[in-house]
């Protein structure tokens, strides 16, 4: 029986950390791709 709940915890907290992770890459690809435009436009 503690197995199991230990499990789900374990699964909760994977899931949490991947939808962190996922809202940091959609943070951090928009300032990469405005850097690039920003670059070619210099150049």
């Amino acid at each position: 029986m503690r197995s199991s709940i230990e499990h789900r915890q374990v699964k909760y907290l994977n899931n949490r950390l991947a939808a962190e992770y996922g809202k940091l890459k959609r943070l951090i690809k928009p300032v990469r791709g405005f850097k690039s435009m920003k670059t070619a436009y210099h150049h």
